[in-house]
């Protein structure tokens, strides 16, 4: 499964790239722990998901693509599995991973105080109205805006 993913997701890059819209990062698979969503998902574990990130790396680089790799692309309450799907990217690769994606639905920020999440850059990818915000948050603009900056 994994060669075909990369492939796929290479392909996704070239796509886009064909039509002058370059990737600047891409992540590898939207909420990995999200198996069973009512909306099309896919699980992957700490070990699939840098497994996925070594292939993609070794594919996208030996096809001159510079699209960086995020990994996790879940929630800030996720945390721990995110540090240890970074360290084992780390480990396989050397550092082919660019990045970690995060969601602000569940958690907070305070919850990425890791070594291994701190140690690359990090990038907020999801957060819409229709999220697990208290109530008081989305009671008006003010209020939302605040919670963002909060949270966000």
């Amino acid at each position: 499964m994994v060669p075909a993913y990369c492939r796929y997701l290479m392909q996704a890059i070239l796509f886009w790239r064909s039509h002058n819209l370059p990737l600047y990062a891409i992540t590898l698979q939207n909420e990995p722990y999200h198996g069973k969503a009512a909306y099309p998902c896919m699980a992957m574990t700490e070990d699939m998901q840098s497994l996925l990130a070594a292939d993609l790396c070794r594919l996208l680089r030996s096809n001159g693509l510079p699209t960086r790799i995020l990994a996790h692309d879940h929630n800030y309450a996720h945390a721990p599995a995110a540090a240890l799907t970074l360290r084992m990217a780390r480990e396989r690769l050397g550092g082919c991973v660019d990045g970690s994606a995060w969601h602000a639905y569940e958690g907070t920020p305070d919850n990425l105080e890791h070594d291994e999440i701190m140690r690359l850059p990090i990038y907020i990818t999801e957060q819409t109205a229709h999220s697990s915000r208290p109530r008081h948050a989305c009671s008006s603009a003010p209020s939302a805006a605040a919670w963002s900056v909060a949270y966000v």
